[in-house]
């Protein structure tokens, strides 16, 4: 489609602007921004002619005599552009004057990804986003976008994934999770191995998603054990991590009775006792506490008084008298009450 003489004086006007803009910027430096802006006040003109044109410089003559220049007054796109409005009030903004000297942008204009870009209509979006105009002027975000690191991320597919994500959209706004992020040790954890492996496990994640767990994390006592070395020992203890996975001990742990034992200072004690886990490691032992007659026993006022009394603890440790509760008749005679009053007597 051929150029109307009408629009060709526009088309110098745009061109002339642009190409001082460009010339000047490159050549002699930020001291000549201010003679980019008399171009844009011409084009301001109701009718321009072409004797508005002022070009003063030989090497934008030499320009317009040039393919290119030719190429782009018969672009009707170019024509469109030139004519638009918003063309005209952007050649008179001192950011665009100053960017066109930007060697940076200048390569950045020659990019075919960046052409390609201009015509996506997300970025179109995105560019008349108000909360994208104020990131793109915040200092965090500026290097934040120099950083190796985040570049590399945001190539990489899971990460773009995971902005598409409500959830982690929802979680961004998080006032806990924002400070979590300033936090120095959950920054040294994010790159521990073992930490990375975990977040991968199907275990964990199902756990993250348990309501118990949930609150358990918001103990103050569960979370002062985290901090205790003795349970951190404990966690890389074998013999603990298979009592974890018996059926016996969790339903141990759901018993109130056992849970009130384990706040009982002589229990703790004897749990420290060595004889005692010797003793808990007894066959025999494990038996008599499946054996109906002592756990009735176990709860006899008279049998508890003995336990604490150091003559009978004396006799425990006793040959003969081991030996003797070995013999039948003897037990046979205990359980006789004409005998066990004689006895006490």
């Amino acid at each position: 489609m051929a150029t109307s003489n009408k629009a060709i004086p526009l088309i110098l006007i745009g061109v002339a602007a642009l190409a001082v803009i460009g010339y000047f910027g490159m050549n002699t430096g930020p001291e000549g921004a201010a003679g980019t802006v008399a171009p844009a006040e011409r084009y301001r003109a109701e009718q321009p002619t072409a004797d508005d044109i002022q070009l003063g410089d030989q090497a934008i003559q030499e320009f317009m005599q040039t393919d290119t220049f030719d190429k782009l007054i018969n672009d009707q796109a170019f024509v469109s552009a030139i004519q638009n409005p918003r063309f005209a009030s952007l050649l008179q903004n001192r950011e665009f004057a100053g960017l066109m000297q930007n060697r940076e942008f200048a390569g950045l204009m020659q990019s075919r990804e960046f052409a390609g870009l201009l015509q996506n209509k997300e970025f179109a979006g995105l560019m008349q986003n108000r909360e994208f105009a104020g990131l793109m002027q915040n200092r965090e975000f500026a290097g934040l976008m120099q950083n190796r690191e985040f570049a590399g991320l945001m190539q990489n597919r899971e990460f773009a994934g995971l902005m598409q994500n409500r959830e982690f959209a929802g979680l961004m706004q998080n006032r806990e999770f924002a400070g979590l992020l300033q936090n120095r040790e959950f920054a040294g954890l994010l790159q521990n191995r073992e930490f990375a492996g975990l977040m991968q496990n199907k275990e964990f994640a199902g756990l993250l998603q348990n309501k118990e767990f949930a609150g358990l994390m918001q103990n103050t006592e569960f979370a002062g054990l985290m901090q205790s070395k003795e349970f951190a020992g404990l966690m890389q203890n074998t013999e603990f991590a298979g009592l974890m996975q018996n059926r016996e001990f969790a339903g141990l742990m759901q018993n109130r009775e056992f849970a009130g034992l384990m706040q009982n200072r002589e229990f703790a004690g004897l749990m420290q006792n060595r004889e005692f886990a010797g003793l808990m490691q007894n066959r025999e032992f494990a038996g008599l506490l499946q054996n109906k007659e002592f756990a009735g026993l176990l709860q006899n006022k008279e049998f508890a008084g003995l336990m604490q009394n150091r003559e009978f603890a004396g006799l425990m440790q006793n040959k003969e008298f081991a030996g003797l509760m070995q013999n039948s008749r003897f037990v046979n005679s205990m359980q006789n009450e004409a005998a066990a009053r004689a006895i006490a007597r």
